[in-house]
């Protein structure tokens, strides 16, 4: 995975975090979704830190290459 899809996934994660957020606080999806949309971003940011940390030793790693 290079940096630029990284990059992208990344802030399009965030992106999707905050908005089901907005969605859950404004209250427009019904209640009954809130946990399987918070258990959705919370495992869209475990991803994004597992992706970040594998890029960071996959840098680390070209490096001393």
């Amino acid at each position: 995975m290079n940096k630029k899809v990284y990059d992208i996934f990344n802030y399009g994660s965030l992106i999707v975090v905050f908005g089901l957020l907005i969605l859950m606080l404004t209250e427009a999806v019904p209640r009954d979704w809130f946990v399987p949309i918070a258990a959705f971003a919370i495992v869209l940011l475990i991803v994004r830190i597992f992706l970040r940390i594998r890029i960071s030793l996959q840098n680390k790693k070209n490096l001393k290459e």
